[in-house]
């Protein structure tokens, strides 16, 4: 469980990710953490980067059965 905060401003989608985590002992993760980051929207798509423990990491999200692969943005 955890809750996203975010704000989109044109093309760009500003999140913070809080909340307790299953700890992953394996990684060294334990309990209640804080994520961040920006991502671009493109279409049907959203692509960024994201900073916390564990990272930085990159990400990639597409729109599942979207048929509007390929079309211009309106």
């Amino acid at each position: 469980m955890g809750s996203v905060e975010g704000l989109v401003n044109g093309e760009v989608f500003s999140w913070r990710l809080t909340g307790p985590f299953i700890p992953l002992r394996t990684m060294g993760f334990t309990g209640s953490k804080s994520y961040s980051g920006e991502a671009t929207i493109t279409m049907d798509e959203m692509s960024g980067r994201a900073d916390g423990e564990g990272c930085p990491c990159t990400f990639r999200l597409r729109r599942v059965g979207s048929d509007a692969r390929g079309k211009k943005a309106q």
